[in-house]
């Protein structure tokens, strides 16, 4: 307990209210590093994983499916200015993948 007729004690009150905070923040911190480094050696955090990956349980990597080929080569067509993004959704939606324009366009600026 702490005596607060005695000025100087209000020191010591703000130690005891800091460090629990100080602790939290480098506690999150230390996850956010932590999750940066696990997603630079292909493994995913988060949780769903974006469109055209899946996640294998066993070791938390993501692996391309099918739609995330398809998706990559509509990136390929559209970074070599051979298609419009609304073209490249044609061409994904003639290929049996259903896509709009807005989603399709998300997926093209996403660095991942």
């Amino acid at each position: 307990m702490i005596d607060e007729s005695i000025p100087e004690s209000t020191i010591m009150k703000a130690i005891y209210l800091a460090t629990p905070d100080a602790e939290n923040k480098r506690r999150s911190i230390n996850v956010i590093k932590g999750m940066r480094q696990s997603l630079t050696q292909g493994n995913w955090c988060g949780g769903k994983p974006p469109m055209g990956y899946w996640r294998n349980h066993n070791n938390m990597e993501l692996e391309v499916t099918e739609q995330g080929e398809l998706i990559a080569s509509a990136f390929d067509l559209i970074a070599n200015r051979s298609y419009t993004i609304q073209e490249a959704k044609t061409y994904l939606n003639v290929r049996g993948m259903s896509v709009s324009f807005p989603t399709l366009s998300k997926m093209l600026r996403n660095p991942f």
